[in-house]
């Protein structure tokens, strides 16, 4: 994460805006961090292994208020990806 704010703290002298892409429910807390932030690609890939998805308002994502990242993995979803 600290390369990434680094990165983002050049792009804000610059006035470039940072978008989120990949992993949007880390990306989110990312850009709540940033006053450059323009927007979080939405595609919910880990939804089947999170007990829950940042929830989306009025298009917006919203950052989980939960200690760390706010995210919990769903164990029993987890297990069906297992490799032994």
């Amino acid at each position: 994460m600290t390369p990434w704010r680094k990165i983002a703290a050049l792009a804000q002298a610059y006035r470039v805006p940072v978008c989120g892409h990949v992993v949007p429910e880390i990306q989110v807390h990312l850009l709540c961090a940033i006053p450059n932030a323009h927007l979080v690609e939405y595609v919910p890939r880990s939804a089947g292994i999170l007990r829950s998805m940042p929830r989306l308002e009025r298009g917006e994502l919203v950052a989980p208020d939960g200690p760390g990242l706010g995210l919990e993995l769903n164990d029993a979803a987890v297990r069906t990806y297992q490799v032994a």
